[in-house]
């Protein structure tokens, strides 16, 4: 066989072997997901410090869960802090649930259920709660906070460090927008 005809197949093996993994790609994650994902997230910051977060989950497996939430590293309060912090603005939960804030002393911000909220969410925690549980289903749940992340300048640049997620349930698809205006 001639060194023509090797390269065509390894180059033709390589481009198979690189379209099925682009194909697979695109349901591996949902297949390994679990019974909830974040299907769509969009994230729009805003320059004076706004950051508005849209989480689109879906619950595969019906009565199983009753809060759909995001945790900060950062402390969350509603009030003004000395130090970087994520100050919540608004959560718009789901008909049938109730939006609530834990802050990072352990405060509970919520219309009703205070006491199983307090029990159940970890601090700094901001979300929605279904005292009857979630239906299989897709779920919608703005947020919207105003960031004071930490800021280290030199003597040209500054850089704001914001870390959006950390350990949370699979993202499937993530839009990321920097608003100027």
């Amino acid at each position: 066989m001639s060194e023509a005809k090797q390269l065509a197949i390894v180059l033709t093996s390589v481009i198979a072997i690189g379209i099925i993994g682009l194909a697979l790609a695109q349901y591996i994650p949902s297949l390994l997901a679990g019974d909830v994902v974040v299907k769509e997230y969009n994230a729009t910051l805003y320059l004076n410090g706004t950051l508005i977060e849209d989480y689109v989950y879906e619950i595969k497996e019906p009565g199983k869960y009753r809060m759909l939430y995001r945790i900060w590293d950062a402390p969350v309060s509603l009030s003004d802090l000395n130090q970087p912090y994520i100050e919540v603005l608004d959560v718009k939960a789901p008909e049938g649930s109730i939006g609530y804030v834990k802050d990072y002393e352990g405060r509970v911000w919520a219309p009703s259920n205070i006491e199983d909220i307090r029990n159940l969410a970890e601090l700094n925690e901001v979300g929605c709660f279904n005292p009857n549980k979630f239906d299989s289903g897709i779920y919608e749940v703005e947020y919207v906070f105003r960031v004071h992340p930490p800021v280290e300048c030199d003597e040209e640049l500054c850089h704001v460090n914001l870390k959006l997620a950390d350990e949370h349930l699979p993202y499937l698809s993530v839009s990321l927008t920097l608003e100027d205006g």
